[in-house]
């Protein structure tokens, strides 16, 4: 079954998240991200959502366990703790 990692984070500054984010696409494609879509709050423009799609809800659940995004999302500039979803595709 498909399944969906949904993640809402404030980050401290968007342009330079945004950066890291990009320099983020070798530990995405190594976990199996078949697909990513990122958004912006329009009002709270340090707050993003970012969904990351993937064949099975076991490769969702490893990729969001992975200790290489933890520390990606902390070297990008990730503020707190981040609200990390794992959703089926239904």
């Amino acid at each position: 079954m498909a399944a969906e990692v949904i993640t809402r984070a404030v980050v401290k500054d968007f342009e330079e998240w945004k950066k890291g984010f990009d320099a983020g696409k070798p530990v995405r494609d190594a976990g199996g991200v078949t697909s990513v879509r990122v958004f912006r709050d329009p009002e709270e423009r340090n707050t993003v959502v970012v969904s990351q799609s993937f064949a099975s809800l076991d490769a969702a659940r490893a990729f969001a366990a992975n200790p290489a995004l933890a520390e990606a999302m902390k070297n990008s500039g990730v503020q707190g703790t981040p609200r990390i979803e794992i959703l089926e595709v239904i």
